[in-house]
Parts: C-alpha cells; sequence; structure tokens
C-alpha cells in the first residue's frame, strides 16, 4: 500500500504482508524479534538509493542536541551533551534502541555488531543530514507532503520524469 502510515507500513512488514519498508532504526530489532515477526532471518537492511553520481544519505530527525543560548547552566548542558554523545552511550543505544551509530568505532564494535547484524558498513558509514526542516523551517510539513505525494503518484505507475519535476517546482517555491 501506498497509504500506509509508519505504524501500519511496520506491521505489515513485520506480519510477511510486505514486499519492503522504509522505516527509522527500531524497526530492525522488531522485525528480528521471533516474539513479534515472522520475517526474522528473511530481511535485509540497506540504504536509500540515489540518482547517478550522487551519494546515499541518512536523516537525522530528532536526534540532535543542542544547548540553548539562554540557559541558566550552560556548562552543565553542554557536558550533558558531550555524555549523550559519547563513545559509551552511543554503544548504548545502538545496543538496546538500535540506532546506528554515527562514531566509526562504535560502529565496528564487536558487542555492537552482535547486537546489529544488519549493520553492514554501507550502513553505519553513511552521511548524515538533518531533516529538511533546517531549509524548509515553517514549511517542513508543506514540503513532506509534496514529496510523499510525488512518490506515491510514482508507486502507482505515474513516471518519474513526469512528477520529480513538479516536486521540485514546488519545493522551490517553498524556499523563497
Amino acid at each position: 500500500m501506498t497509504s500506509y502510515q509508519e505504524g501500519e507500513a511496520h506491521t505489515a512488514f513485520v506480519t510477511g504482508n510486505a514486499a519492503f519498508m522504509r522505516n527509522w532504526p527500531y524497526a530492525y530489532s522488531i522485525a528480528a524479534d521471533p516474539k513479534q515477526s515472522k520475517v526474522v532471518g528473511k530481511f535485509s537492511v540497506t540504504v536509500l538509493p540515489h540518482g547517478p553520481g550522487g551519494t546515499s544519505v541518512g536523516t537525522v530527525g530528532g536526534w540532535q542536541l543542542a544547548v540553548n543560548k539562554y540557559s541558566k547552566h550552560p556548562d552543565a548542558s553542554i557536558e550533558f551533551v558531550r555524555y549523550m554523545t559519547s563513545p559509551a552511550v552511543e554503544k548504548f543505544d545502538a545496543i538496546t534502541n538500535t540506532n546506528v551509530p554515527t562514531i566509526a568505532s562504535v560502529a565496528k564494535d564487536k558487542a555492537v555488531v552482535k547486537a546489529n547484524p544488519y549493520l553492514k558498513p554501507e550502513i553505519a558509514t553513511v552521511k548524515r543530514v538533518t531533516r529538511p526542516a533546517s531549509f524548509l523551517k515553517t514549511h517542513y510539513n508543506e514540503g513532506s507532503k509534496d514529496i510523499y505525494q510525488g512518490i506515491s503518484q510514482i508507486l502507482n505507475g505515474s513516471s518519474a520524469s513526469s512528477v520529480l519535476p513538479s516536486i521540485e517546482s514546488k519545493l522551490q517555491r517553498l524556499l523563497r
């Protein structure tokens, strides 16, 4: 189905009723859990496709940490962010939450690799960018809608060459 929301797509995938799924890293551990999934050992994970000459990127949505410039405790806040982005915390998150590590040494850690057998080098080392919200700002929802509606048209039979210019045009309008 091209109209599924995140939870519906995930349920269809782990019950064996979908050929593929694009989802957040938490979904990997659920799909690999025999108590919750019928596709254990029957799926793999890869990076998002890209056009000729391009490279795959992943989005980091909600993983960013920052210190408010109005904080009454900026030094403590900075130390907290340092701790939360440390190799130890990233390793914990990779093992317990199946978050894809951003630190190369953590991605290669034997315990992380054992807990995340899908974590192939091309996934662990993919460039990550913040959501397009950093570009679209208050128009993020509108831009996201333009993208998913266009992709849905392509998945339902429209040619990419006819749909993609329209998506690009709509996004360019939003950026102005």
